[in-house]
């Protein structure tokens, strides 16, 4: 995984990243090769207004089951 990232992503008005340079990932607590990301901004925090509905179900999901299923989320960046 790359470092948790600290510049600031291109902002809208209603401040939602676009196109987002950053991702919200939750990695499995049991299976290193399954997990699930989102966009995000730098603080992690994900426009659900610009989620898919499955992404929108996923999303919450995986908030659910930290701590069960998945890890803490870590705010990561990659190249676009």
């Amino acid at each position: 995984m790359n470092d948790i990232c600290i510049e600031r992503p291109p902002q809208d008005e209603a401040g939602c990243t676009r196109p987002c340079r950053y991702e919200l990932r939750f990695c499995s607590l049991f299976d290193e090769h399954r997990g699930l990301s989102f966009p995000c901004d730098q603080r992690g925090q994900v426009c659900i207004d610009e989620l898919k509905p499955q992404e929108r179900r996923n999303y919450f999901f995986a908030r659910a089951l930290v701590g069960h299923d998945f890890a803490l989320p870590a705010v990561v960046s990659y190249v676009a």
